[in-house]
């Protein structure tokens, strides 16, 4: 196998689409301020075979290095042997900067075949010492009823919160919702001891590039109950990247309703899947978030961290 380091644009024009977002030039390029350089790859034989975008810290480099996760483009499906010695050549070129190397899978879920294979063969690399999350998505039903109807406890819930005179409003990512919607989150956060890994200029940076939606559930006098930024990260995929309440109004079962809504909006816009990200961090569960996740019908499943060391 041969690899190869190119330029943004040589990178772009190698794929004709990308598995998500996050494994994109134009996102690379505005956290690029977050790691030393960017390392655009290329690996070949008698074709093409796959690319990756790394970033280079003083140890490492990492797939994703400003993202949920990262890990491999591919130009086609390959067969494991193939993907073994793709995997072994990005590990060499790591290796030969003196550089560990760090790789986030996406969740299986996002295409179950591939990144087995893809476990597979970073896990036979020498040291690899992977980190396994629990994530959670959700299947979309039609949008007068997107959620599972074998979820009762979310039902219960859902009732109660449909009961409640709530207002729901979805905007664009325009700075003046963004920050609003951050404002709520960020709030929600501080109270229960979780940290906001975004700025605002970073998440006002980051909606503007991916068209995010922002949404909102309001009271009758106007108080904001509930808000969240929402990214597109697959052409059918959307994800949560900011979400909370306002701690006051919790007992309302304000999140349940927001989920509820933001589920049907995109149902309604024939999207395939809502993704709410992990519920462990670094392995370890939140027990708690996992609850609330399986409480509204989430569905669990393992995202695989590799790292090789040098």
């Amino acid at each position: 196998m041969d690899i190869r380091r190119v330029t943004p644009g040589e990178y772009s024009r190698a794929f004709a689409e990308y598995p998500h977002v996050f494994n994109t030039v134009a996102f690379s390029e505005l956290n690029a301020w977050k790691c030393w350089q960017i390392h655009y790859l290329l690996i070949s034989d008698t074709r093409l075979r796959a690319g990756f975008i790394l970033g280079e810290t003083d140890t490492a480099l990492s797939s994703p290095f400003s993202a949920p996760f990262g890990g491999p483009t591919f130009t086609r499906h390959q067969h494991l042997t193939t993907i073994c010695a793709i995997f072994r050549t990005l590990n060499d070129y790591a290796h030969s900067l003196s550089k560990d190397l760090r790789i986030t899978l996406p969740p299986m879920w996002h295409n179950p075949g591939t990144l087995s294979q893809c476990v597979s063969a970073l896990s036979i690399l020498p040291g690899a010492a992977p980190v396994i999350d629990v994530c959670y998505h959700m299947p979309l039903g039609d949008s007068a009823d997107p959620l599972p109807h074998s979820v009762a406890r979310a039902r219960g819930a859902l009732r109660q919160a449909l009961a409640r005179q709530f207002t729901f409003t979805v905007g664009d990512a325009s700075p003046h919702l963004v920050q609003r919607a951050y404002d709520i989150v960020k709030d929600n956060h501080t109270q229960r001891g979780y940290p906001v890994r975004m700025t605002p200029d970073d998440m006002l940076r980051t909606a503007a590039m991916m068209n995010a939606d922002t949404f909102f559930l309001t009271t009758p006098d106007g108080t904001d109950a509930a808000a969240a930024i929402v990214f597109t990260t697959l052409p059918s995929v959307a994800q949560p990247i900011l979400w909370g309440d306002n701690v006051s109004l919790h007992d309302h079962r304000t999140m349940h309703r927001l989920c509820f809504e933001i589920a049907r909006f995109y149902a309604a816009r024939r999207y395939s899947a809502l993704d709410l990200g992990p519920a462990s961090l670094h392995g370890i569960p939140d027990l708690g978030l996992a609850f609330f996740k399986e409480s509204l019908g989430f569905t669990p499943s393992l995202r695989y961290t590799f790292h090789i060391p040098r």
